[in-house]
């Protein structure tokens, strides 16, 4: 049976957020099992020589105090994603931390997203027991070349795909999502893309690239390239919003059990709090939080240059027409609720 192509299943059966703000439970946690990744993107701080952070992985035993902290929670956390700046995949327990979320019961789906270079049928069956919901496939290209052209790296792109075979066949439970980079394809190119998964996976589809990670793509990409994702935010232009949505439903946890507030953090330049010191329900709630909550809703970023800035991240509305998540202008006793 052919895949469906739609938007990910993290971006349906969504609520009005400005009704539901604040929240005592968050929608999203990332937690990073590791920032390293084996893959070296143009559009991604690993493929920029001149970008330095801090590489390691977590520790099982800090990885399961954060699970147990989720328990303090009222609700389930909607997704937890194991996943945030590296290649999950790369971790040797990673089966074992989804194990560990879906007995510990604290969550309604568990969600990771990889290569799938290193997706083995041995780590797929893994996974599989382990519970996983949902497995996002990120792929770069359709042959051998374009691997190494945009993922920068010389990978194998037929075993690749019999890695996303394997998956699917013996999936279960498990959904699978695969996705390509449409800006670096060509129409021919994203029809054979779309011939060779769409039967090996339960939905597809073609992403755009936003230039997050501060503004690394802009010099990573060729004109041609960035001329594309230029275009895009010009057509939502009309969308362009002044609250960033992302603070008040998810944040993320890394390998080192620092918290930020951002995806785009890759560089923990906006800590908001260290689970080896803290809850992660304290963190939530906690005065940092809501002190950059807070200067969102008021407008007084000054203190957060990487949001002061023009982030394209928290601007764009991803779904044109879809005012979900647009908080702007909410009433005085919300906004009173987030003052530190």
């Amino acid at each position: 049976m052919a895949a469906e192509k739609k938007i990910r299943k993290s971006e349906r059966d969504r609520h009005n957020l400005r009704d539901l703000v604040p929240l005592d439970t968050p929608f999203g946690i990332n937690i990073e099992p590791t920032s390293v990744c084996n893959f070296k993107c143009r559009f991604c701080f690993h493929g920029d020589g001149n970008v330095k952070f801090e590489k390691g992985f977590m520790e099982f035993s800090l990885f399961q105090k954060i699970v147990d902290d989720l328990k303090e929670f009222p609700k389930k956390i909607k997704s937890v994603y194991l996943y945030h700046r590296g290649e999950s995949l790369l971790h040797p327990q990673i089966a074992e931390m989804v194990k560990y979320v879906k007995q510990a019961d604290v969550a309604q789906e568990v969600i990771i997203f990889t290569n799938a270079s290193l997706l083995t049928p041995e780590l797929s069956e893994k996974l599989i027991e382990a519970g996983l919901d949902t497995l996002n496939v990120s792929i770069e290209g359709i042959s051998d070349e374009d691997y190494e052209n945009v993922a920068g790296v010389k990978a194998d792109f037929g075993q690749i795909v019999e890695n996303v075979t394997y998956f699917y066949h013996h999936k279960k439970q498990c959904e699978l999502y695969v996705k390509i980079p449409y800006m670096f394809y060509s129409p021919e190119s994203l029809k054979k893309f779309e011939s060779i998964f769409s039967e090996i996976c339960d939905y597809f589809f073609e992403e755009h690239l936003d230039d997050a990670w501060q503004g690394l793509a802009k010099n990573n990409l060729t004109e041609e390239e960035y001329d594309v994702i230029e275009k895009r935010y010009k057509s939502l232009e009309k969308y362009r919003r002044q609250v960033c949505p992302c603070i008040f439903t998810r944040f993320n946890i890394l390998y080192d059990g620092t918290v930020t507030c951002c995806l785009e953090d890759y560089k923990k330049d906006m800590p908001v709090g260290d689970v080896n010191n803290e809850s992660v329900k304290e963190i939530w709630s906690g005065s940092k939080m809501n002190k950059i909550r807070y200067a969102h809703l008021t407008g007084n970023l000054q203190d957060y240059p990487m949001c002061q800035r023009n982030c394209t991240s928290y601007k764009d509305i991803h779904h044109p027409g879809n005012d979900m998540d647009n908080i702007d202008g909410l009433p005085q006793e919300i906004i009173d609720k987030f003052r530190p």
